[in-house]
C-alpha cells in the first residue's frame, strides 16, 4: 500500500470521525499548530515536496494573475492568517483568506440561554459522514487590521496568489454603514497589495443572512465597494481585481442584475457560490440545523448558478467576467462539469476538509491527466 493511500485511509476512518465531535475546536487547534510550523522554511519545503505538484500545464492566467493551478482554496479555512503558508505548500493554486470584517467579531453566540435560565452550548459547525457541513459560525474574525497584519508577517512565504474575502461587520443596520465599514477594510488591505479582493455578498451563516438576500441592498453594496476601491486606486496607483461572491439561492432575475452591476462597476469576476440555506430535496434531512450548508449537496445549486452567470455574462456583452466556481467540487468529474458551465477557476473548502492533506495533489494530478486523454 502506498504512503498516500495509507494516509487517506487513516484520515478518513480515524481522524475525521474523532474530530467530528467538535470541528470548531479542532480547526482552531490545528491552525495554532500550523502557525508555529510554518515559520520553518525547512518544514514548508518538506510539505511542498510531499503534497505539491508543479507543472506548467497547470498554470493559468486570469485577471492579470498567474495561478500555478486553477484549483484554489475557498474562504473559511484560513480565517485569521495563520496556516496560509502551509495550505499554499500543500498545492492549492491560490487562496481566499478570511472572511474579514473591519470590526473584530466573535460570530454567533456559542451559548444559548433559555427563558428558564438554562444555558446550552451551541454547536456552530456540524460535520456529517456524507461530506456535508452546516456552518452557523457567523464570521468570527480578528478584524481586518489584525488579519492583514498576520498575513503581512508571512506574506513572503506564501509564494502563491492570495486574496481577501471581505464582508461588512454584522449588525450595522443600514447600507451606508456597511459600505463605510467595507471602505475601512479596503484601506487596510490595499497596504499589502493582495492579488484580489472578494466582496462576500451573501453569507447564510450570519444573523444578517435574511437582509443579505435583498437584491437592492446587494447592488448598493457592490456599487459602494467598487467606488471605495476606485477612490483608493486613484490615490495610490495600486490596481487590485474586484470579485463579487454570490449565493446559490437567487432567482435568475437577481443573478442577471448582479452580473449587470458587476460589469457596470468594473468587477473582474463573479464567484458562485457561497453556502445554501435551501433544505429541499436531499438537503431536507438537515432542515433542523440552522446555517449555510456546503459539500456534495450544494454542487447542483452552484452548478445551476454558474450556468446562469455564464448565460447573462454572454447576453449582456462587453468584456467577459472571469467566473470562479465554488461549492461541492470534490472530484475532477464535478470540476469538469462546472467548467463546461463556464467556470474558469475553481475553489474548494469543504471537499478539502473531507479529502485530507492529499486533496490538492489528487485534484491537480487528475487535472494534469486530463491533458493526456
Amino acid at each position: 500500500m502506498s504512503k498516500e493511500r495509507f494516509a487517506n485511509l487513516l484520515y478518513k476512518h480515524a481522524i475525521l470521525p474523532v474530530t467530528s465531535f467538535d470541528p470548531e475546536a479542532t480547526h482552531d487547534l490545528l491552525f495554532k499548530v500550523f502557525s508555529r510550523f510554518e515559520k520553518s522554511d525547512l518544514f514548508l519545503k518538506a510539505v511542498k515536496q510531499e503534497f505539491g505538484i508543479e507543472d506548467r500545464k497547470l498554470v493559468v492566467e486570469m485577471m492579470g494573475i498567474e495561478f500555478p493551478s486553477p484549483i484554489l482554496l475557498a474562504a473559511g479555512i484560513v480565517k485569521y492568517g495563520p496556516g496560509a503558508c502551509i495550505i499554499a505548500a500543500m498545492g492549492a493554486g491560490g487562496e481566499d483568506i478570511g472572511t474579514f470584517t473591519f470590526q473584530k467579531t466573535d460570530g454567533n453566540p456559542k451559548v444559548e440561554t433559555f427563558p428558564d435560565g438554562r444555558k446550552v452550548k451551541v454547536k456552530r459547525i456540524r460535520r456529517f459522514p456524507d461530506g456535508t457541513i452546516v456552518n452557523w459560525m457567523g464570521l468570527p474574525n480578528l478584524g481586518t487590521e489584525k488579519g492583514v497584519e498576520n498575513i503581512k508577517n508571512v506574506q513572503d512565504k506564501i509564494c502563491k496568489p492570495f486574496g481577501f474575502n471581505l464582508a461588512p461587520t454584522p449588525g450595522l443596520g443600514d447600507i451606508e454603514s456597511s459600505v463605510a465599514d467595507l471602505r475601512q477594510s479596503l484601506e487596510i488591505v490595499y497596504r499589502i497589495h493582495p492579488s484580489w479582493n472578494t466582496l462576500n455578498l451573501h453569507c447564510p451563516n450570519t444573523l444578517d443572512s435574511e437582509k443579505q438576500k435583498r437584491i437592492d441592498e446587494a447592488v448598493q453594496t457592490m456599487r459602494g465597494f467598487a467606488k471605495a476601491a476606485d477612490t483608493i486606486e486613484a490615490r495610490t496607483g495600486i490596481i487590485i481585481p474586484k470579485i463579487a461572491k454570490i449565493g446559490p439561492d437567487m432567482t435568475p432575475e437577481d443573478i442577471k442584475l448582479i452580473v449587470l452591476t458587476a460589469k457596470e462597476c468594473n468587477f473582474q469576476a463573479i464567484k458562485a457560490t457561497n453556502t445554501t440555506t435551501d433544505r429541499t430535496g436531499e438537503r431536507e434531512k438537515y432542515a433542523a440545523y440552522k446555517g449555510g450548508l456546503s459539500g456534495p449537496l450544494l454542487f447542483e445549486r452552484s452548478l445551476s448558478t454558474m450556468e446562469q452567470v455564464t448565460k447573462f455574462d454572454r447576453e449582456l456583452g462587453g468584456d467577459p467576467l472571469v467566473k470562479i466556481a465554488c461549492g461541492g467540487i470534490g472530484s475532477f468529474d464535478k470540476l469538469k462539469k462546472i467548467q463546461r458551465a463556464g467556470a474558469d477557476l475553481f475553489e474548494c473548502a469543504t471537499p478539502f476538509i473531507f479529502g485530507g492533506p492529499y486533496f490538492w495533489k489528487r485534484m491537480n494530478r487528475d487535472y494534469l491527466n486530463s491533458f493526456r486523454i
